[in-house]
């Protein structure tokens, strides 16, 4: 049996809850991981943001898939494609970032976007006011 992207997802999260690097999905989760209309937008801790690759790189290999693509996409900030090789339509893009930034306009610290997450089933989001100044800032880019 393959290893899917929904399976990666949950084993993904679930190794950043077991190495204590706290995290939220920031928005459009409520489907999450059995539906994932584009990438997966998170954050992180700013000082946790060079962790993710080797976690990503280590849990890919450990189930036949390829850490593909990893980029600094924006300050603070970085965007990762893990792949199934032997079925390329199998994939997950990882967006994480630590303090949010766009555009070179400071938004919110990594402490506010962590700060009061909440459990959502599986996985943790933002707190409902962090997650509306989120989308906020994000409709200002």
């Amino acid at each position: 049996m393959r290893f899917s992207s929904t399976q990666f997802f949950r084993l993904f999260f679930s190794e950043l809850e077991r190495l204590d690097i706290p995290y939220v999905l920031l928005h459009s989760y409520e489907h999450f991981p059995e539906s994932i209309g584009s990438d997966v937008d998170f954050a992180v801790r700013t000082g946790d943001l060079q962790k993710l690759s080797g976690i990503q790189s280590a849990l890919a290999e450990g189930h036949g898939w390829k850490l593909a693509h990893t980029v600094k996409a924006r300050l603070y900030a970085i965007y990762s494609v893990v792949i199934d090789p032997e079925e390329p339509q199998d994939f997950l893009q990882l967006d994480a970032c630590g303090h949010y930034v766009e555009r070179d306009c400071f938004f919110l610290e990594d402490t506010v976007l962590l700060g009061g997450r909440i459990r959502f089933g599986e996985f943790y989001v933002p707190a409902p006011s962090v997650e509306f100044c989120y989308l906020l800032a994000r409709t200002l880019r």
